[in-house]
């Protein structure tokens, strides 16, 4: 801060002496300004008034000369009108006294001529002696002030350099802070990761033993379904054999149809062993259409009462994953329990979907959130 404060302090200086050379060169420029333009009115006065005395002269003397000629031709006139005999000796003495005055007045113009041209030049000669001078005083001053100009860019640069070297040293210590503050995060968000993934395996673990214990009783309920349902097939079954066997005693009489009906209801013991004999009498319970739907059109299989569950295939596996990169492509990113909550599957099936999408490179995890890989085209 110190350094700062001084090389503030230094530059208002430079400014301020700056400011003040300025005024100074600006002063001397306006004060040579007004000498040069005191001297140049003067000048013009001068010029004005010799101007204004040599016209009035032209006038004096074009007035006496037209008075002159006036009284002159009067007295011609009158000489001519009066005398006739005397008029070439006036002739003569008018002709040489015109001569005279026109040799004068030539001798005095060109005095007067010479005269102006010689205050002229003397006048242009110290007007470029005075705008030698000033051109001279003006690039004293300029060089000085280039000089100064360039000694303070000079101690600019060195101080810009100076602040430069700084703040790549600051540069430098905020990089290693920051490099540093990323291994932190890169060693908490591993953390965390860690943490998440045994959460996940945590619950994977519950839901397959709860789905284990959901199979089991499945099963058990479908054991007894089936159990239920052969034991009404071998009722069923031997209510069509009594009524085979009483048909047969209808149409055939009791001899004929005795040794069919003890074989048939000793095929049948095997079924049912305790049949009740009052319903060899009875029709059956159901009818025809009901006993064409039941009755099976193959023999009946040995049925294992605790059946495996089928191991999904992989064309379903193949229609989760798929369901699930659509969703997170249209979503542009989602979450777990997004994924659950919207396509209506287990958090076990969504899981492994998730891990084989990642492990094909279709799909990354970053924050908890799922999303497409960029660089990747279906």
């Amino acid at each position: 801060m110190a350094l700062k404060d001084s090389w503030e302090q230094q530059k208002q200086q430079r400014q301020q002496a700056a400011i003040e050379r300025r005024q100074k060169v600006h002063e001397a420029l306006t004060v040579t300004q007004q000498e040069r333009q005191e001297k140049a009115s003067q000048l013009r006065s001068d010029l004005s008034l010799f101007r204004e005395t040599l016209a009035s002269d032209d006038r004096s003397r074009n007035l006496e000369f037209q008075h002159f000629y006036a009284e002159l031709k009067t007295e011609t006139q009158a000489f001519l009108l009066n005398i006739r005999n005397q008029r070439q000796a006036q002739a003569q003495k008018t002709a040489q006294q015109l001569n005279e005055f026109v040799q004068n007045l030539q001798q005095q113009t060109a005095s007067f001529l010479a005269m102006t041209e010689a205050e002229r030049l003397l006048m242009a000669r110290q007007l470029a002696d005075d705008l030698q001078s000033f051109q001279s005083t003006l690039e004293a001053n300029v060089s000085s002030l280039r000089q100064d100009i360039q000694l303070e860019l000079q101690d600019l640069q060195i101080e810009t350099q100076l602040l430069l070297d700084q703040y790549r040293q600051q540069h430098i210590k905020t990089q290693i802070r920051s490099a540093r503050n990323l291994i932190a995060f890169t060693a908490n968000l591993r953390s965390s990761i860690q943490e998440y993934l045994l959460e996940v395996s945590e619950t994977r673990q519950k839901e397959t033993e709860l789905l284990a214990q959901r199979l089991q009783k499945s099963r058990r309920d479908r054991s007894a379904k089936v159990q239920a349902l052969f034991g009404q097939l071998a009722e069923f079954r031997l209510q069509i054999q009594q009524y085979h066997a009483n048909l047969k005693t209808i149409v055939w009489g009791e001899e004929m149809a005795l040794c069919p009906v003890i074989s048939e209801t000793q095929k049948s013991a095997t079924i049912a062993p305790q049949s009740t004999p009052h319903l060899l009498l009875q029709k059956p319970i159901f009818s025809e259409a009901s006993a064409q739907k039941i009755a099976p059109s193959q023999p009946s299989r040995a049925v294992d009462p605790q059946p495996k569950p089928a191991a999904p295939s992989k064309s379903a596996e193949d229609n989760y994953e798929e369901k699930v990169y659509q969703y997170i492509a249209s979503m542009q990113g989602a979450r777990l329990t997004e994924i659950e909550s919207s396509l209506g599957i287990s958090r076990f099936l969504a899981v492994d979907a998730l891990r084989s999408l990642i492990q094909k490179g279709l799909v990354t995890q970053r924050d908890r959130v799922y999303r497409i890989q960029e660089d990747f085209t279906v």
